[in-house]
């Protein structure tokens, strides 16, 4: 009774039968020997294959052995041990990559697993992969036959040759490159080996200017000239510092930041107020030990003569900086703060 049959589906290319019971087999023919021809029940399980998915019958002896996780030998060559993270199809080829960060690629005429790296090719600066073995041999620098040709080529175009024709604005990047039977890639390349001057195209105008802060002379596109222009980086800190500096500033408290402090603010009471803040920022936690410098003392309402220490909380350099903006925010918020640090 308990063999009788409930029904039966293909998976997978096999007629499963599943008896009343809930058991799954599939027959088998015996194929050699003293009981050629008859017919015997395999008994299993159906499980979906780890590496497509696809459902397939398992036999019991095979679970046992912890194996029938893969619905073919190809899914079980190509996979098995190993612990898939993605795949991408980089320059027409399917490269997998295991958890590990290792990659490799599929040779199916073979069955086997070739392991290699993703390289930029020196020519084109296409992503490629290329076998270890070649990297170990000091090859594998180009995706193709044609980028290594070209490579060739870049290597036999001289100076001298390309430099007239570089600064011939009449001709385009890519005029030079059919002229010369070249990518215009390896014709920026070459540009870069040889350090010529970068050429203003002739399709983007560009003027003399003068710099704001010391009057030289620079050339500036249309396209990138500002209210003020400069020709570095230290002349426009300084013109800057000339601008928005003192009574010019967004932030200016009528000199404020000039006056002294209280005798009482010394050392003895910056160290109690870092040992009451338990030698911690008050605003983003970082310790002191960790900050590798004393924490600076804050006045909450910016007096420097109220050095009373309800009116004091321990910052580092960074969150102290911050308060110069929004004052009056500032104020309110770290008296909360301490007051909730006190428990009052």
């Amino acid at each position: 009774m308990s063999d009788e049959i409930d029904y039966s589906e293909i998976v997978n290319g096999k007629e499963v039968f599943t008896t009343v019971t809930g058991k799954r087999y599939i027959e088998k023919v015996v194929k050699s020997g003293k009981y050629k021809g008859n017919v015997w029940k395999s008994y299993g399980q159906i499980r979906d294959c780890e590496t497509c998915g696809t459902s397939f019958f398992a036999p019991n002896n095979e679970i046992n052995r912890n194996r029938g996780k893969y619905c073919s030998h190809e899914c079980s060559r190509k996979y098995a041990g190993i612990k898939i993270d993605h795949s991408n199809h980089i320059n027409g080829t399917e490269v997998f990559t295991l958890e590990n960060g290792r990659h490799f690629v599929f040779d199916n005429s073979r069955n086997i697993r070739l392991y290699g790296d993703i390289n930029i090719c020196l020519t084109c600066n296409e992503e490629f992969f290329v076998l270890d073995n070649d990297i170990n041999r000091g090859v594998g620098k180009y995706c193709s036959t044609e980028c290594v040709h070209e490579s060739q080529k870049e290597s036999k175009i001289k100076k001298d040759v390309l430099e007239p024709l570089y600064y011939n604005k009449d001709l385009s990047l890519k005029d030079i490159a059919d002229f010369l039977e070249i990518h215009v890639i390896t014709v920026n390349k070459l540009v870069n080996k040889y350090g010529l001057t970068k050429r203003y195209s002739p399709r983007e105008s560009s003027i003399i200017i003068n710099c704001d802060y010391c009057g030289k002379e620079i050339r500036r596109e249309i396209s990138r000239l500002y209210s003020s222009n400069y020709c570095s980086i230290e002349c426009r800190g300084n013109d800057y510092t000339l601008k928005y500096s003192g009574e010019n500033s967004a932030v200016w408290l009528g000199g404020k930041s000039f006056e002294g402090y209280g005798l009482d603010f010394n050392k003895l009471l910056k160290l109690a107020i870092r040992e009451r803040d338990k030698f911690e920022c008050q605003e983003c936690g970082i310790p002191e030990e960790e900050y590798g410098q004393a924490l600076d003392i804050h006045h909450i309402d910016y007096d420097k003569t109220n050095n009373e220490k309800s009116n004091l909380i321990c910052l580092c350099r960074n969150c102290h900086m911050k308060t110069n903006f929004n004052r009056d925010d500032w104020v309110i918020y770290y008296q909360d703060k301490l007051r909730c640090n006190n428990g009052k």
